[in-house]
């Protein structure tokens, strides 16, 4: 599974007009994980002042994340492959693989806010957090 990031600028949302967005989508993503794709939705964002709506949703392709939101009836401006950086505990949890090189860091080595790449490596390893 990958990552993608989608976007929705919406002029006029409001919390109520999110909120029914987002049933909609984890509906037409429970159908369609019942139906076999592999797609999960990780969070949606709403930042009002800027009126627009974001998800992270991991699936096989662009295309299952598209199909998703068009089964929801959500219009989105863009679906584009992201790098999702979840606390090592949430990796081992979930059992997912980053994909690629590490990415820079949130902060330096052994501050509060520790690299991302040091995150990775250790849930690469299976070591402890540094």
């Amino acid at each position: 599974m990958a990552t993608f990031l989608v976007e929705r600028y919406w002029p006029g949302v409001t919390v109520e007009l999110f909120i029914d967005a987002v049933r909609r989508v984890d509906e037409a993503v429970a159908r369609l994980r019942r139906d076999g794709t592999p797609i999960r939705t990780v969070a949606s964002t709403l930042v009002p002042d800027d009126e627009a709506a974001y998800w992270i949703v991991d699936a096989a392709s662009a295309e299952q994340v598209e199909l998703a939101y068009r089964q929801a009836g959500i219009p989105v401006e863009r679906i584009v492959a992201a790098l999702e950086v979840r606390p090592a505990a949430d990796w081992r949890r979930t059992r997912m693989q980053p994909v690629g090189p590490g990415v820079p860091g949130r902060g330096e080595p052994g501050m509060p806010g520790e690299s991302s790449a040091d995150v990775l490596s250790a849930t690469v390893d299976g070591g402890a957090e540094a």
